[in-house]
């Protein structure tokens, strides 16, 4: 085998890549051909086939969506009390309690990911916990004759999300609902039937 000596230019112009001087198949050993060789990291598969560690076709991150949103009360069940008129119904929170997210279900999504989308496609508002922060209370007067209800929550969403990732190569989209609190929105809701 004879060894050439390669102008700089040509090395500079191969990058990080190794340089491997191989002699041609055709050639001489006299005649002094070679050709060069670059390899850069892990050695990749022939051309036409899939790449099984990182296909080219499959794009790195997840993505999620979340749609359909309705305004509407989150309340905080232990916060409820009912009672029939003319009864004066009175509920008090501590700094402590809570409203949080609910999720349908989340087999590969996660509820920060599906809160980081509804702040963007819903409102920017969207919490995953909104806490009381002071205690306070309220009073409701049920009407004479009626069944009522007062109770401390949070206005927020109920929407739909799907998250979309890559299984191997194959797409895999989950989807369900969530109800989120909204920062600005604590407070009490109360009604009769």
């Amino acid at each position: 085998m004879i060894t050439r000596v390669v102008p700089a230019a040509a090395i500079l112009a191969l990058g990080a890549g190794l340089l491997l001087a191989v002699p041609a198949a055709a050639a001489s050993p006299t005649s002094g051909a070679f050709t060069l060789q670059t390899t850069y990291g892990p050695a990749l598969p022939p051309r036409g086939e899939a790449n099984p560690e990182t296909p080219n076709s499959c794009p790195p991150d997840p993505t999620y969506s979340t749609y359909n949103a309705v305004g509407l009360f989150l309340g905080d069940a232990a916060r409820k009390v009912t009672g029939r008129g003319p009864e004066t119904l009175s509920v008090t929170v501590t700094s402590s309690d809570a409203v949080g997210t609910s999720v349908s279900t989340t087999v590969g999504a996660s509820v920060s990911g599906i809160i980081a989308s509804a702040r963007v496609d819903i409102s920017a508002g969207i919490s995953q916990t909104v806490t009381a922060g002071t205690t306070y209370g309220a009073t409701y007067q049920v009407p004479s004759g009626h069944l009522g209800w007062l109770e401390w929550g949070n206005w927020g969403y109920h929407y739909s999300w799907s998250y979309g990732h890559y299984s191997g190569c194959t797409w895999v989209t989950e989807s369900g609902t969530a109800r989120s609190p909204q920062l600005s929105g604590k407070g009490f809701d109360h009604g009769y039937s």
